[in-house]
């Protein structure tokens, strides 16, 4: 049995009897981990919050090679298979600070250009596409959150060299409020989250 948070900290546990038992398969057990993403139930990257080290493993955890690299921080990873991903960091205020690809998996990193209205990727179908949503949302303590018009989808074919920006349709009788403080958003929207 196991638990997600105990005084060790933050750990990568795994089970083979749907959740009855849980093994720790953290590769550094001194180490708290955060950010991750399990392509299968053999393959997965792991990141540490303490140094950004990363780690992969090819065999659901029972070795894990170390990741070499200038920085593996990053918010968002995605892998479409063993070799091809995509790792985005950002920074509340400043946006991406970081958009790259890898072909050969995650042992190298390529810069690519970021989404141009810095939205954040949300979609990575294949090696080649990622779509990225522009949407703003303002608000406050009475107010609650609020989602701000228009919101346009960022998309590349090509692996981040080129994007296309598309302007979502609102849908049918939306309503759209001019605040004075933000500009338009969505009417009738009120605590709006996604």
């Amino acid at each position: 049995e196991g638990q997600l948070r105990t005084d060790k900290g933050l750990r990568i546990l795994r089970t083979t009897d749907g959740g009855s038992s849980w093994t720790d398969i953290s590769p550094d057990p001194s180490l708290n981990y955060g950010r991750s993403f399990f392509l299968d139930a053999e393959l997965a990257w792991v990141m540490a919050h303490s140094d950004n080290q990363a780690w992969r493993t090819r065999d659901g955890g029972q070795t894990w090679e170390a990741l070499a690299g200038e920085s593996w921080s990053f918010d968002e990873i995605w892998f479409n298979d063993s070799d091809h991903g995509w790792k985005v960091d950002s920074e509340p205020g400043y946006g991406i600070t970081s958009f790259s690809t890898t072909d050969d998996g995650g042992l190298t990193w390529e810069e690519v250009n970021p989404p141009p209205g810095g939205g954040l990727p949300f979609g990575f179908p294949n090696e080649l596409t990622a779509w990225a949503i522009q949407a703003r949302m303002f608000g406050d303590a009475h107010a609650g959150p609020w989602l701000a018009v228009p919101i346009e989808i960022d998309t590349t074919n090509d692996g981040g060299d080129t994007w296309i920006s598309r302007m979502l349709p609102n849908p049918p009788d939306t309503r759209i409020i001019d605040s004075y403080d933000w500009g338009p958003i969505l009417g009738g929207a009120e605590d709006c989250v996604f």
